[in-house]
């Protein structure tokens, strides 16, 4: 999400920033991270939010307690996609081979499942818009045959913000793209 996009969800669920923050924290596993800031700013008796606002979160929702331990809830939940089945659906829908004017076919997907998806996640933040968008732009890119590399080389370079650009962009002329029958590079 973009801070305008943190900032409008938080007005509009009516949660201040640190809360969002903690969340946020919690659902990407930074705990470590959430003890760390508490313990350099002992103000809220080495919290990370206030009583007040941990009980806010647990009375609407966002917040789970069974007494131990706290679990995200849904509404929060919402905002993210799950892990595997985003880093799934890319998959899938990546094209795994490519066929060279010589007639040879070359894979695309030589990177692990597991680590895909991980670095997936990691890179879009878990963010549910975010992989739509990826879903869209990588389409897009399948449409116009604009993905001639590797899967890997897709999340390194994070190529589908130049695709959303070229889809975004009601000007865009696709013919006028350079050509090359020579990219060693998969």
């Amino acid at each position: 999400m973009t801070y305008e996009e943190i900032v409008e969800w938080c007005v509009q669920h009516h949660i201040n920033l640190s809360q969002f923050f903690v969340l946020h924290l919690l659902v990407m596993h930074k705990t470590a991270t959430i003890q760390s800031y508490a313990k350099a700013f002992p103000e809220y008796g080495s919290k990370f939010l206030t009583s007040e606002d941990k009980v806010d979160l647990i009375d609407r929702g966002f917040l789970i307690s069974d007494g131990k331990k706290f679990a995200i809830g849904k509404e929060f939940l919402d905002i993210y996609c799950n892990e595997f089945s985003a880093g799934n659906a890319l998959w899938c829908l990546y094209p795994g081979f490519i066929r060279k004017p010589d007639g040879n076919s070359y894979p695309l997907k030589t990177l692990g499942k597991r680590p895909f998806r991980a670095m997936y996640w990691d890179i879009i933040q878990g963010n549910r818009h975010e992989h739509e968008q990826v879903m869209l732009d990588t389409e897009y890119g399948i449409k116009h045959k604009l993905l001639t590399f590797g899967i890997k080389k897709f999340l390194d370079s994070e190529y589908w913000e130049e695709l959303r650009k070229l889809r975004l962009d009601s000007n865009s002329d696709l013919t006028n793209l350079a050509t090359t029958t020579n990219d060693d590079d998969y």
